[in-house]
């Protein structure tokens, strides 16, 4: 089974670069990444953010709906804002 954490602000692709600083985000692209490398293996989502940018969220949201495999979402602190619509997405 593979882990997603969903961690930080949800923020669009090119934000990684905040983690360089301390900040912590969760991009449509980190997450898509993981799941083409999933190949349909089942997905434990473990989210805890603040939300951020809806564009974003959905993105994510829309990736994890057409996902194969079997997803589910651990909410492990708080899913505020834009991350509460990715865990509608499990």
């Amino acid at each position: 089974m593979k882990k997603i954490n969903i961690k930080g602000s949800i923020m669009s692709d090119g934000s990684e670069w905040l983690a360089n600083y301390g900040y912590s985000v969760t991009t449509p692209k980190q997450v898509i990444d993981i799941l083409n490398d999933a190949k349909g293996e089942d997905i434990e989502l473990y989210i805890n953010s603040p939300g951020g940018s809806t564009m974003a969220a959905s993105e994510i949201y829309s990736s994890i709906r057409e996902y194969k495999g079997n997803v589910v979402a651990k909410i492990v602190g708080y899913a505020a804002g834009a991350a509460s619509w990715i865990a509608l997405a499990a």
